[in-house]
């Protein structure tokens, strides 16, 4: 997979079909550990948590 600010990273996937919903699969993909692929989702998480939450906008009346 190519990350367009980290480059490539090298994924590994696995695909789990679920018998009781035919069609529906859940994939996961995942890193092997201390590799430069590991380093750039660690960093892309880093932005994922330092977004501060949107406030709410709504006003209530009475």
């Amino acid at each position: 997979m190519h990350h367009p600010f980290v480059g490539d990273i090298e994924l590994t996937g696995e695909a789990l079909e679920l018998p009781r919903d035919a069609g529906l699969t859940i994939i996961t993909y995942t890193v092997e550990p201390g590799t430069p692929s590991a380093e750039a989702l660690q960093f892309l998480s880093s932005w994922a948590t330092s977004e501060p939450a949107p406030s709410s906008t709504h006003e209530t009346t009475s």
